[in-house]
């Protein structure tokens, strides 16, 4: 067994992905803390509601 097949023996699938051709996260810089509560209160409202449209969703979301 090679050196770094021991560093990858119990991960599974995801053992030989060493990080060469994965890209790192970044995450969504531009999104504020305002702007993310905002989605969150969107979100929580239109779960249990009928079928709502995206642009309705973005306009709840501006206002």
């Amino acid at each position: 067994m090679a050196p770094n097949e021991d560093a990858v023996a119990g991960q599974g699938l995801a053992g030989p992905a060493d990080g060469r051709w994965t890209r790192a996260l970044v995450g969504h810089r531009s999104v504020t803390p305002e702007v993310e509560e905002a989605i969150v209160a969107v979100h929580a409202e239109s779960v249990h509601r009928s079928r709502i449209s995206l642009a309705s969703k973005e306009r709840l979301i501006h206002q």
